[in-house]
């Protein structure tokens, strides 16, 4: 019975009025979401054991560096799907 409630039925998002593209694109922002909030958890994970770790110091750097560079390569790679999206839309 439960497991009957939990299926995403198509039709019903049709009658609520949501296209397959709006799907798409509520999906998509919450990948956005979690990649933010994933980022900066890590970010703040390596920044607290960056000053706890006087010997792992380098390697917390490191990790927190390349933290940096994929937040900017992720956004990067959003901003060039809106933009297609936008010229082809």
């Amino acid at each position: 019975m439960i497991e009957n409630q939990n299926k995403i039925n198509i039709q019903e998002l049709k009658t609520q009025g949501k296209t397959k593209m709006q799907i798409v694109d509520e999906v998509s922002k919450i990948v956005i979401w979690l990649i933010r909030t994933g980022a900066v958890f890590r970010l703040c994970f390596c920044l607290f054991r960056l000053g706890s770790a006087d010997e792992d110091a380098v390697m917390y750097k490191k990790r927190a560096k390349h933290v940096i560079i994929f937040y900017i390569i992720a956004e990067s790679v959003w901003q060039i799907k809106d933009l297609i999206l936008k010229y082809y839309g």
